[in-house]
């Protein structure tokens, strides 16, 4: 018989209280100290502290990229096109984000958008450029969606989280197409054009200019999401099969091509003044020379576009035997790259400045810019003014 209670002291508990006690209490989600595990909790502080707590510069720079390798991937639905799936393919799949670095420069100086969204491209050219991509990476068409082109300077602050959150999107876009084909026909895949999740657009991409000055070219990537077989590797660039890399320059110095006007010249004879007013002005194609890099997952492609873009800019002092300079400054996170070209007496001729969050960059990034800009580097990767091949 149990005691009774005795005032002012608790009763204690019985075995079968506690049994039913540890039965009801609800148990707290246990997450593992992972990259998986951590971007799962979607809390920033835990993976800064997940890569600062590593014991020295190497498991450091392991962390960092294991972050990005973790975020990279997520399953998916096997995207849908025009095209048909490979026979036999499962129906789920990982789904990754991949970038594919454009160098671009003109003659001349022009106005070019620095995102473009593909959503309203005609479908045989979207086709084509599927295409390219898949040959280049060796999958079926129907694994790829070409989705955008954004300017490498606006992507610079890309994080682990940012990009695990922006492939779950599609990956529940695509999950509510499988379901409901009919009501989500005309959904539009996820378009990454800042690294501001409340920026990300699934529609427009905002019309944003930049001046492109001949001595500095422009680095545009090309996003695609690409779909594998989960149990694969994800895929990589086929160097060996060089037609879609050759096709992939042909549509981008399509795409790239802008009209410019010519000098203003007299009116027609026997046309009055106010009809002379309405003719309109005469405009001859001004041709890009277009440079592609090697398609890669999107945190990997970037590095690739910012060395790239300086790398263009190092040939081009080059080829105006002028001095090229480029360095680098850290204040805390912040990352400042700055390059100048400089003629025989030491005047700016070009300039290029951006800063970015290099938190989540390992030290090999800023290593790699260094190593490919370099001049000995620049004069036998850049092609010059001659018909520009694939970067492979």
């Amino acid at each position: 018989m149990p005691s009774a209670a005795v005032p002012g002291f608790a009763c204690a508990t019985t075995d079968v209280d506690a049994v039913y006690t540890t039965a009801v209490a609800p148990e707290l989600i246990r997450y593992a100290s992972t990259p998986n595990g951590l971007l799962s909790q979607r809390e920033v502080d835990r993976l800064r502290r997940y890569v600062l707590d590593a014991p020295d510069q190497t498991q450091q720079e392991a962390r960092q990229q294991a972050l990005f390798d973790a975020g990279f991937g997520v399953l998916s639905h096997r995207p849908q096109s025009s095209f048909a799936p490979p026979a036999n393919s499962s129906t789920v799949v990982k789904l990754g984000l991949f970038a594919w670095p454009v160098l671009v420069r003109h003659d001349s100086r022009v106005h070019m958008r620095n995102a473009l969204s593909f959503k309203n491209w005609d479908t045989a050219l979207l086709a084509e450029v599927n295409a390219a991509w898949a040959r280049t990476l060796g999958v079926h068409s129907a694994d790829v969606c070409s989705v955008a082109a954004v300017s490498v300077h606006r992507l610079t602050d890309l994080s682990p989280l940012i990009l695990q959150a922006c492939l779950s999107r599609e990956s529940r876009r695509l999950a509510s197409l499988a379901k409901c084909s009919d009501q989500d026909s005309n959904s539009s895949p996820t378009v990454l054009t800042s690294t501001d999740p409340n920026q990300w657009q699934s529609a427009e991409v905002p019309d944003v200019t930049t001046i492109m000055e001949p001595d500095r070219p422009e680095v545009l990537l090309l996003l695609a999401y690409v779909g594998w077989d989960h149990w694969r590797p994800h895929p990589t660039c086929q160097t060996y099969d060089v037609w879609g890399s050759a096709r992939m320059s042909d549509l981008m110095t399509a795409v790239m091509t802008y009209g410019q006007a010519q000098t203003p010249v007299a009116a027609p004879a026997g046309l009055s003044v106010a009809n002379a007013q309405n003719v309109p002005p005469q405009r001859t194609p001004c041709k890009p020379h277009i440079l592609l890099g090697r398609p890669q997952p999107m945190h990997d492609a970037i590095t690739q576009g910012q060395w790239l873009q300086l790398a263009g800019m190092c040939n081009c002092a080059m080829l105006s035997s002028s001095e090229f300079r480029v360095s680098h400054v850290q204040q805390g996170n912040l990352l400042t790259w700055s390059a100048a070209i400089l003629d025989d007496e030491g005047d700016l001729q070009s300039t290029l400045r951006y800063t970015y969050d290099g938190f989540w960059r390992p030290r090999s990034h800023i290593n790699t810019i260094y190593q490919n800009s370099d001049p000995v580097q620049c004069s036998s990767q850049m092609p010059g003014t001659r018909s520009d091949p694939p970067l492979h």
